[in-house]
């Protein structure tokens, strides 16, 4: 009976009519697969539901880049229009998957942010044991606290998911400051998982990384594609697994940096405290540095470099010469003239807070840097 739970599932698949069309299996990446007799498993990244379309046309984001280097084959479910419901789509990443396992891949992870996070969630209750792993970044289907009067679902239909997860490691993703997010949910999944005995990882709202979006950031992958890789193909996940706080230096490529952008050796009092080169990233997921070239009693001049945030063709990394001041409270201040203002302050940890200022419209986000050389 069990060899025709895939060929049931299909036909039921099948039976969506028009829908069909609407659930498309690609590669991940514009690179040759491995196929299933040389890659380790097959990971499918399900994006997130949104109406303007956007998800379904992104790019693959950045932190399944590790997984790919480590020899997986890395697939993407687009999935467009009215059939994007929980219980097609889920129905379609099943039949998605159970086509790969068919083909020989020998292990199954299911990736999602979003809606795509949550759907992960519900094939690894419809499907016990299909998927050796789910990795879901800020899960949610009901709608956002401003918008939906059913948001709050988004945790209690959770717990329940979670509820009947089994034969599946689990690894989760929640965010401060998400719309989606009624919050208390990654404690109290964790306690549900424990308690089932279910292999996971929880990473509930650490402070540094904000908003429903920001999984599909380059600042995520820098700080968690070595732990999501671990969490995937370690042989055992021990009790307690945690993810540590990263990165705590740039990646190569990264940064496109002047030749110029050299860290003075010797500054003058004021200024010493910002000597060096300072690397970190802004709460919404976009990596800096502060190179602090050269200084005076009056004037400090650096170079203010940004990587890109996303996987989009016209985010791309650059820099500015800016000129700035210490001011009366000890803070580093660039305030040049048709400038967005920096603002840097001392912290008790040896680092530096941030605050990017666009002064047309007063719109303000928050950072961290800390010294690397």
């Amino acid at each position: 009976m069990r060899r025709l739970v895939p060929l049931i599932l299909f036909a039921l698949w099948l039976g969506l009519g028009p829908a069909r069309a609407q659930f498309d299996l690609l590669p991940g990446y514009d690179k040759p697969l491995l196929g299933p007799a040389a890659a380790k498993g097959a990971v499918i990244w399900n994006h997130g539901k949104e109406a303007d379309g956007r998800d379904v046309e992104g790019d693959t984001p950045f932190f399944l880049d590790a997984l790919r280097d480590a020899g997986w084959d890395v697939f993407r479910l687009n999935r467009s229009g009215a059939a994007d419901s929980e219980e097609a789509s889920t129905l379609a990443l099943i039949a998605q998957a159970e086509g790969l396992k068919a083909q020989g891949y020998p292990r199954l992870v299911s990736v999602g942010q979003s809606f795509g996070g949550w759907i992960s969630y519900f094939a690894a209750v419809r499907r016990p044991g299909l998927f050796h792993a789910i990795v879901a970044t800020a899960p949610a289907a009901f709608g956002e606290a401003k918008t939906s009067p059913n948001w709050k679902l988004n945790a209690d239909r959770l717990y329940a998911l979670a509820e009947g997860i089994s034969r599946t490691r689990v690894m989760s993703f929640f965010f401060q400051n998400d719309p989606y997010d009624p919050g208390g949910r990654g404690r109290h999944i964790a306690k549900i998982l424990t308690a089932r005995g279910v292999p996971h990882a929880m990473i509930d709202r650490r402070p540094g990384l904000e908003g429903h979006g920001v999984a599909r950031t380059l600042a995520f992958a820098r700080a968690y594609e070595d732990c999501i890789r671990d969490f995937v193909e370690m042989a055992k996940v021990p009790n307690g697994f945690a993810c540590p706080l990263g990165p705590s230096r740039p990646a190569a490529g990264d940064f496109a940096l002047p030749a110029g952008a050299v860290p003075a050796r010797q500054l003058p009092g004021p200024a010493r405290p910002f000597a060096g080169r300072w690397f970190g990233w802004y709460v919404q997921g976009r990596q800096m540095m502060l190179i602090v070239q050269s200084a005076t009693a009056n004037s400090v001049t650096a170079t203010y470099a940004w990587s890109a945030q996303f996987r989009e063709p016209e985010d791309a990394p650059g820099h500015r010469l800016r000129h700035g001041r210490i001011d009366g409270a000890g803070k580093l201040i660039f305030d040049d003239p048709g400038q967005a203002r920096l603002e840097f302050t001392r912290r008790l940890d040896g680092g530096l807070d941030v605050l990017w200022t666009r002064i047309s419209d007063g719109l303000s986000v928050r950072g961290q840097v800390r010294r690397i050389d």
